[in-house]
Order: C-alpha cells, then sequence, then structure tokens
C-alpha cells in the first residue's frame, strides 16, 4: 500500500498531519493516566526496541497506506452485472450458511466416535433436538450452531456449501481424528461483504 501510494504521487498533506497528531495527543493522555512518559508507554505496548521516533515512522507510513486504500475502493467501478458475475463465479466468498453440527473428538478412540456420532445421528433423524442429542455423549461430542457460518474449505463447510445441499439435509463427515454431524438449514448471500 505505501509503494502504490508513491506511485499514486500520494503524499503527505495537513489532513495527515492531523490525523498523525490526534493519535500522538491520545497516546499522550494514556500514558500519562497510566503514569509513564510516552517512551514508557510504548515500550511496554509494543516491546523494548520501539522508540517514539519509531512509533511515529510507523503511524506516518500507515496513515498514508490508509489514504492510497480509501482512493483505490473509491476508484473502482463496475456494473451490477458485471457484481453479479463476480458473485456467480465466487458465491462461497459471499454466501453465508446456516447448520448446526456436533464434533465428535476421536483421537485413538476413532471407532469410538464413529459409532456416537452414527447413535446420535439416528436420534436426530427421530426428531430429537441436536443440541439434546449431543449431551449424552459430552466427554467426546461438542454441539456448535454457527447461523451464518461461512465457507473454510474444511471438510465440514465443504458439505455445507456443496450446492446440492438441501433444508434439512444430515450427514456424518470424517475429518482426520474428527467426525461431524452435520445438520443443513439455509444458505443465503451476505450482501454485507462487498
Amino acid at each position: 500500500l505505501k509503494k502504490g501510494a508513491a506511485e499514486k504521487n500520494i503524499t503527505w498533506n495537513d489532513d495527515m498531519q492531523k490525523e498523525l497528531d490526534s493519535t500522538m495527543e491520545t497516546l499522550a493522555t494514556y500514558a500519562k493516566s497510566a503514569g509513564k512518559s510516552e517512551a514508557e508507554y510504548i515500550k511496554q505496548l509494543y516491546g523494548s526496541n520501539m522508540t517514539v521516533k519509531i512509533f511515529k515512522g510507523i503511524l506516518k507510513d500507515t496513515i498514508i497506506a490508509s489514504h492510497y486504500q480509501q482512493d483505490y475502493i473509491d476508484s473502482l467501478q463496475y456494473t451490477d452485472e458485471e457484481l453479479q458475475k463476480y458473485y456467480e463465479e465466487n458465491k462461497n466468498s459471499f454466501d453465508v450458511a446456516n447448520y448446526e453440527m456436533i464434533t465428535f473428538k476421536g483421537a485413538a478412540a476413532l471407532q469410538k466416535a464413529k459409532d456416537a456420532a452414527a447413535a446420535v445421528l439416528e436420534t436426530v433423524k427421530s426428531g430429537i433436538l441436536p443440541e439434546k442429542a449431543a449431551k449424552e455423549y459430552e466427554s467426546i461430542a461438542t454441539y456448535s450452531h454457527p447461523e451464518s457460518g461461512t465457507y473454510s474449505g474444511d471438510a465440514a463447510t465443504k458439505w455445507v456449501f456443496d450446492d446440492s445441499r438441501q433444508a434439512g439435509d444430515t450427514e456424518l463427515v470424517e475429518n482426520g481424528t474428527s467426525i461431524y454431524l452435520l445438520i443443513f438449514h439455509s444458505r443465503s448471500r451476505n450482501d454485507y461483504n462487498t
């Protein structure tokens, strides 16, 4: 970002100086309330090699970089059609999913975890709430309910974010020494993630 700012001839100006001064004033206030000098306070926060001069230099770079970043963001132009096309090609980067998951830790007792997961799956299919069903296996099972879960590429989210998923789908997914009991509810576009 600093290099980009230099290429775009974004140079230090009065507004940036005001930002730096404001941050340094805030730092001085915190240092005073902690009963320390600015130099002592900065060392406490960032380590023994940090000085006021180095801190100001880093802060200056950060301010210039953030101005370049905002300038770049403001310069981007795209149509609704282009945005929709990008979304269609990258749905997993934008969508969130509502699902329940019970993680069974296997380690040395992987078969025990598999058996427990299979038993809980049958219990859930019979209408028992997953959270309640997991309680019977508290020592090896952990219940969670991501309502806006994001895609991470692990075995669980690969299954959850598969395009064929339908509300109510259940599955046991193995990943190393863990078994996931998954119950899919819904998937939707996260419009906030622009």
